[in-house]
């Protein structure tokens, strides 16, 4: 095989790879950071998943096109607050929310747009609580919340 016939074959591999990312990116929407920091253990890559931080704001909008991990913590001023989707986001898509509770008190956060939650969420003072969701594509299904992690 000359050294032309190896360049096309690497060029073509090389353009199959890209199109299989971007198919991924489009049905996991996802940005491309994920996969810019690979982690390999015991021959297999992985690829860190960056928390996006958010403002705490009475309230929120989730941007769900940018990340799958999103947290905030909480401010006492602000009060309680009610989060929203930017999207309903696509089937099979997960969504992991992390509420931190500033020291003074734990606030009430309500689920509002496209969000299918089992109620309200009440946090306590200085702990976090996870909540996650999944998509059916029209709106987001609570999965499981975990309280009062220190």
């Amino acid at each position: 095989m000359s050294n032309e016939e190896l360049k096309k074959q690497i060029d073509s591999v090389q353009n199959q790879l890209n199109q299989l990312r971007d198919v991924y990116y489009r049905t996991h929407s996802i940005t491309q950071d994920v996969f810019a920091n690979p982690v390999y253990f015991n021959n297999n890559v992985f690829f860190k998943k960056t928390w996006l931080t958010i403002a705490y704001a009475a309230t929120i909008s989730l941007d769900v096109s940018k990340t799958l991990l999103q947290k905030t913590t909480t401010v006492n001023a602000t009060g309680n607050a009610t989060i929203n989707a930017s999207a309903a986001g696509q089937a099979g898509q997960e969504l992991k929310i992390l509420i931190t509770n500033d020291a003074t008190s734990g606030k009430v956060i309500t689920f509002g747009t496209n969000f299918k939650s089992s109620g309200t969420l009440t946090g306590t003072a200085s702990k976090s609580a996870l909540i996650s969701f999944i998509s059916d594509g029209a709106n987001w299904y609570e999965q499981f919340r975990t309280l009062a992690i220190t």
